[in-house]
């Protein structure tokens, strides 16, 4: 490849990447669109230029996971950048293998489309499942975000959809596209105009019910939530946020608060503090808290009502090193730290007729782990992205905008340090606050 292509080429992938997190959702097209043709002309041999690309693609897209460095020391966390990184290159570069390898198939467009479904779906297995190299993460903020809806593959649809409209694009530059190809490219064109001046699906009435929700975010530096010594100071830190709740209004429905809001097992400290806090007995509190049951230790979405946690939820999928430690990796595991068990699939809690949907954490990244809430009023993510900077932040609320579209449910991202959000069942945001940010957002959301 000539120099001028390979810097092309290195300057694709950083864009690419970047479209994760900024909202250029038109980026990822033209990306495609180019590396098809580069495929589709190296009809002999696998283009091994597009190798470095993708490796670049992959260390600037994964960056975020540096910053465990800072929490866990400097080897642990690189040795868990360079591990993610080598996994995301080797998915990366089987998706790029297997569409040059149909690259001679009558409806090749159709097989590529196919074929990022099925890298993406192996993406999130395993102990490691990373799902956050799938395309539509890239469309957050674009019109596509409707296609969320469609049944089955959700989200992965819009995926499906990139790969496709790239693909017939490359071929019509090279002269390969039949009239089929141009007229449905004619129709995305159409479709993307219609879609970008406003909302083009149904609108569904509002249920007749409204919930008066707050999300409380109290952005504690991660350094003190790691100190044990600042426990007590961190409760009534919360303690008082909720009276400045308290005194501006008293007739709220739901307060949620962040994952693990104390980080010992502290709770009946927290369930004596929230009893002087005089809740009314309809009043609801969703709070993340590590909890002792028997001889484990769980990582939990504590419901609080009438005084007492009534409901909790466990967390089931947990994060490989930091929650968990396969037996594998024993080498790893830090004598100092207490390892969660993991609970059961999620499921719908229900308070006051209301079903709640909790999730924790990087939970929201997995469709599969809201299968059992699809008869949820409201879905709950509970998290703590102080570890993380605020590349991870943006992507875990893409995430969370997904799984509400998904579903069609309003979803509640509350998290420690931001970027805490009210989503509606479109997967649009209706009101959020920022990184680093002390502060809690109020709205009404209409359940049935």
């Amino acid at each position: 490849m000539k120099p001028m292509n390979m810097i092309l080429a290195l300057l694709g992938s950083i864009g690419f990447a970047l479209a994760y997190e900024f909202n250029i959702y038109w980026l990822p097209f033209i990306v495609l669109t180019l590396t098809l043709i580069v495929m589709d002309r190296a009809k002999e041999k696998f283009p091994k230029v597009l190798i470095l690309p993708v490796f670049l693609f992959v260390t600037i897209h994964s960056r975020w996971l540096l910053s465990l460095m800072q929490w866990e020391g400097g080897w642990h966390g690189v040795l868990v950048y360079l591990l993610v990184s080598i996994l995301g290159f080797i998915w990366m570069m089987a998706l790029v293998y297997a569409f040059w390898r149909v690259r001679s198939f009558k409806l090749a467009p159709l097989y590529r489309g196919l074929i990022v479904i099925i890298i993406e779906q192996l993406m999130m297995l395993g102990t490691f499942g990373y799902p956050l190299f799938s395309l539509y993460y890239t469309q957050a903020f674009s019109p596509f975000l409707g296609l969320s809806r469609f049944p089955f593959l959700g989200a992965g649809w819009i995926s499906f959809f990139m790969v496709v409209v790239s693909s017939m694009g490359a071929d019509i530059f090279l002269g390969k596209g039949n009239r089929l190809y141009k007229v449905f490219i004619v129709f995305f064109i159409v479709w993307f105009t219609v879609a970008s001046g406003g909302n083009i699906w149904r609108p569904i009435p509002a249920p007749p019910r409204q919930l008066d929700v707050l999300v409380l975010q109290p952005n504690i530096k991660e350094s003190d939530k790691l100190n044990p010594r600042k426990y007590g100071a961190q409760l009534n830190y919360y303690a008082d946020l909720i009276k400045k709740i308290q005194d501006t209004d008293r007739d709220w429905d739901v307060l949620v608060m962040p994952e693990s809001i104390i980080g010992d097992l502290w709770e009946e400290k927290i369930s004596s503090t929230f009893r002087d806090l005089g809740f009314a007995p309809s009043q609801l509190l969703i709070f993340g808290q590590p909890l002792k049951r028997g001889d484990d230790i769980y990582n939990a979405v504590c419901y609080f009502q009438r005084g007492a946690i009534r409901e909790t939820y466990f967390k089931h999928k947990l994060v490989p090193y930091s929650e968990t430690i396969p037996p594998f990796l024993n080498f790893l595991a830090n004598p100092e730290v207490h390892y969660f068990r993991s609970g059961p699939q999620p499921k719908t809690i229900n308070f006051n007729g209301v079903g709640y949907g909790a999730t924790v954490c990087y939970e929201s990244m997995f469709p599969a782990c809201y299968q059992g809430l699809k008869d949820a009023d409201i879905l709950v993510v509970l998290t703590n992205d102080a570890w993380f900077d605020r590349h991870f932040q943006a992507l875990h609320l893409r995430s969370a905008m997904f799984r509400a579209a998904e579903l069609h449910k309003p979803l509640i991202l509350a998290s420690n340090t931001g970027i805490s959000a009210i989503i509606s069942p479109e997967g649009k945001i209706l009101q959020w606050i920022p990184p680093n940010k002390v502060g809690f957002i109020q709205s009404n959301i209409s359940i049935k």
